[in-house]
């Protein structure tokens, strides 16, 4: 009897520590459920490609921001839609909608939206992201992959360019995303180059590599997904301690081509990233300096990190 009571603390006090741990994991997605809106003044001044909700814009296409408290002229589109079907938002009275494809009326016809993260990502840790979406219920056509791409910048514009981008979370392919009237998780755990900022959500693939269905009843002739709840939390295990923030300061010299840190600490590794998240220079540091004589001149992020696993994410511009 003594041993089971000492088990039964020894659970209690494992999910103690665990629950302790949880609470310092927060969603890293800003606005996560578009409920955070702003006045038809203030979305006016900014108008496109910024949505009526904070921290959302419209990165390709014209992706739609969805709203029950609708008010005409203000960016905002009404909720249910007599159009594209009876949904309602998964939580709150706001949410998003985007097309991922209007084959064969348009070819990769796509729309994706964008928003920022309150932190950059850090280099090396895994994080778990997953979000909703939900395919109207008068569209023509349902797809099998959509997905969420971090980028350390807002993304390029340009349809060819989406083309070349490799989301790290997608749903898999064959697996029809084809509810309309339950909300789909897409979800999965990737690993962080490190510096990612924005989060960037819809179909990243022509449509010659997505496998289509097309439903009997309809009157929207694309498919149009609704999108709602998005979440990015960090999963890399936290010490119950607090370790004292790395102190590095970092600037580039343009005269000798080299990246220059300037802190009293040892043992420092560092990795250099491209614009396009390609790792391309990592290593231990030494004499507190890094070469830039070969790299492409452009914007590049600087992560710096010691031995207490200890890290800092700069940008840095090479020229």
């Amino acid at each position: 009897m003594s041993s089971f009571f000492g088990i039964k603390s020894l659970i209690m006090i494992i999910l103690f520590l665990i629950n302790n741990l949880c609470a310092k994991c927060q969603n890293l997605v800003l606005n996560h459920s578009f409920e955070d809106t702003v006045t038809c003044t203030q979305w006016a001044l900014n108008d496109w490609p910024n949505l009526p909700c904070k921290n959302w814009y419209q990165s390709i296409g014209s992706p739609d921001f969805w709203s029950t408290q609708y008010t005409p002229w203000c960016g905002c589109s009404p909720f249910p839609n007599i159009l594209l079907g009876y949904q309602l938002a998964k939580s709150g009275n706001n949410c998003a909608g985007f097309v991922s494809s209007y084959f064969p009326n348009f070819v990769n016809a796509k729309e994706l939206i964008t928003g920022k993260l309150s932190n950059p990502l850090i280099f090396n840790h895994k994080y778990y992201t997953s979000f909703y979406v939900n395919v109207c219920n008068n569209c023509h056509i349902h797809i099998d992959k959509i997905g969420a791409y971090f980028s350390i910048d807002s993304i390029n514009p340009d349809s060819n360019y989406l083309f070349n981008l490799n989301p790290q979370i997608e749903n898999p392919a064959n697996l029809m995303l084809s509810d309309t009237m339950n909300w789909m998780e897409i979800s999965g755990f990737f690993i962080a180059n490190g510096g990612e900022q924005f989060i960037t959500l819809g179909c990243f693939r022509p449509d010659s590599a997505l496998t289509m269905d097309s439903a009997l009843i309809w009157s929207e002739p694309g498919a149009y997904y609704f999108l709602d709840d998005i979440s990015v939390i960090d999963c890399t295990a936290v010490t119950l301690y607090e370790l004292p923030e790395l102190q590095v300061n970092v600037w580039y010299n343009a005269i000798d081509k080299t990246i220059k840190i300037n802190t009293t600490e040892n043992n420092l590794s560092f990795t250099l990233i491209n614009a396009m998240g390609k790792v391309v220079m990592q290593g231990k540091l030494l004499n507190n300096e890094i070469s830039a004589a070969a790299l492409s001149r452009g914007v590049y992020m600087l992560v710096v990190e010691d031995k207490r696993y200890r890290r800092r994410v700069f940008k840095v511009g090479v020229y």
